[in-house]
């Protein structure tokens, strides 16, 4: 049985905090200040596909993004270009902030945990935890051949036992991922791809996420707007558990103006069963090989007297990533 309750989390309301600019359409040239703290998934994500392809061949990967024009990652690099910023100095700052996201989600609350704050803060009323009692936890994620997310295929067996290599936007209303599928005539039912993952109750203690919506009745739901997200780690383990072809799917969301209906997907069901850390710590440690080379790149060849001084990255995260406090 799915959980059919979901609590905000307030601190991601705050427009102090910097997770909040994950699901913000911003501009790529408000990308190019060397600060931790700007978060465009796109150029995220490309990036870590990228670090698992080539693991840290730095000249390798700004050879690959300044050759692809599908790239959003190469769209940034000419905004540099035309800025007359060095290419390394514009690839440190995300990743950087790969590093900082991770290290956010990673130390975030669980979600068992969360519900036991609600608790103390509602004057101990339980009603939140039996509502939870002995249910899963059903998260979905529409994918879009046009779009970048649909690079993750080229790195993953669908039908196998996954680790995440991306940080990864689902969203707790099956309606909002069908909003996100490819739904052209001429792609074929296996290309229109859903996702469905289950979060067991008992792996809830351990489910580090972020949450992004409001408080929310899944079975109340009408097709408001937002995309109640949840955002979750690198590392997380995916077990395969079925594959199947849904044929002539009623889709009705409002938010689109796309009238009522019918698609076909193919719809791929996974069970959460915790953190890979060893693979967490492996991407950790290549990212910050790939930073320091960029680094000593950059500052040894560089001869603009405006570049800013950097520092290498040491073994601690470049955040002490508690949960940020309005």
């Amino acid at each position: 049985m799915n959980i059919n309750t979901i609590y905000a989390y307030d601190d991601m309301k705050s427009e102090n905090c910097v997770i909040s600019e994950w699901r913000q359409d911003t501009d790529l040239d408000d990308y190019m200040e060397m600060s931790f703290g700007k978060l465009h998934y796109n150029l995220i994500n490309e990036l870590l596909i990228l670090l698992n392809k080539n693991k840290s061949n730095y000249e390798e990967i700004i050879d690959i993004i300044k050759n692809n024009n599908e790239l959003k990652l190469n769209e940034f690099i000419k905004l540099c270009n035309k800025e007359k910023k060095d290419i390394k100095e514009c690839l440190l700052i995300h990743l950087n902030n790969i590093l900082f996201l991770s290290d956010v989600i990673r130390n975030s609350i669980t979600f068992t945990n969360f519900i036991k704050d609600i608790i103390v803060f509602n004057l101990k009323n339980k009603k939140p935890l039996i509502e939870i009692q002995n249910k899963d936890l059903y998260l979905y994620r529409g994918f879009n051949n046009n779009s970048s997310s649909s690079k993750i295929f080229d790195i993953i067996d669908k039908e196998n036992r996954i680790i995440t290599p991306v940080f990864l936007s689902t969203t707790i209303i099956e309606t909002v991922a069908k909003r996100f599928l490819d739904k052209r005539q001429e792609t074929s039912i296996q290309n229109k791809i859903m996702w469905k993952i289950i979060v067991p109750y008992d792996r809830l203690n351990e489910f580090n996420y972020i949450y992004f919506g409001e408080n929310i009745n899944i079975d109340s739901y009408t097709n408001q707007c937002g995309e109640f997200e949840f955002l979750l780690n690198i590392g997380a383990i995916l077990q395969f558990q079925s594959k199947e072809e849904i044929i002539d799917d009623d889709y009705n969301d409002p938010v689109t103006r796309i009238p009522r209906t019918l698609i076909s997907y193919t719809l791929y069901t996974y069970k959460f069963e915790g953190w890979n850390k060893e693979t967490l710590g492996t991407y950790i440690f290549n990212l910050k090989q790939m930073i320091n080379n960029l680094i000593e790149n950059f500052t040894t060849s560089s001869k603009s007297p405006k570049t800013r001084k950097t520092k290498k990255i040491k073994s601690s995260s470049p955040t002490s990533a508690k949960r940020s406090k309005k």
